[in-house]
């Protein structure tokens, strides 16, 4: 796999997908950002024995996911032995940890998502399209992207915006899994 954090702005936008993604089961900052910094070291020290093709992002939260049901499970332990836990904590407890084995960060970029984008962004014009694909996939900034495509800063601003509300209503029904992805 090549390495996937050539720049700064790269590893931010994976560490704060990876904190979004255990605080929405840890409910605790702290422990979210532990668990994304110990998640961010793991696949550092994996991303060189894996293949070309394995998306970085989703093996990434697939880590992520392993600690935080780990982290889930001390966590049930401990209050299992605690007089003091009431009923309804213990349950709430349970259902994060059954949506959470049941949550597969793969099937974030599975094929009817994948679809979904990239007839959106076809239909997008060329400037918008690859503002859009330069900004989110490869993590350039606005101005990095304005000189690229000899345009304004702007104008990147207004193409993202715009492609960003198409795909809004064109994801509509996965937006609760893509926000964690798109507001990194």
């Amino acid at each position: 796999m090549k390495e996937v954090f050539s720049k700064q702005s790269e590893f931010e936008r994976f560490y704060r997908a990876c904190v979004a993604f255990a605080k929405s089961y840890t409910y605790d900052d702290a422990t979210a950002e532990s668990i994304a910094s110990e998640a961010m070291l793991v696949f550092w020290e994996k991303q060189k024995t894996l293949e070309e093709d394995v998306p970085a992002l989703p093996y990434l939260l697939g880590i992520a996911r392993n600690l935080i049901l780990h982290h889930l499970r001390s966590e049930q332990s401990r209050s299992g032995r605690v007089d003091e836990l009431t009923k309804h904590t213990h349950r709430e407890l349970q259902y994060r940890l059954d949506t959470l084995q049941d949550c597969d960060p793969n099937a974030l970029f599975n094929k009817d998502i994948r679809k979904i984008m990239d007839e959106t962004l076809s239909l997008m014009d060329d400037n918008a399209r690859k503002s859009f694909i330069l900004s989110r996939y490869y993590g350039y900034s606005y101005k990095e992207i304005s000189a690229m495509l000899g345009i304004s800063v702007k104008t990147v601003e207004y193409h993202i915006s715009r492609t960003l509300a198409k795909l809004r209503i064109a994801l509509k029904d996965y937006l609760p899994i893509i926000a964690i992805l798109f507001t990194i």
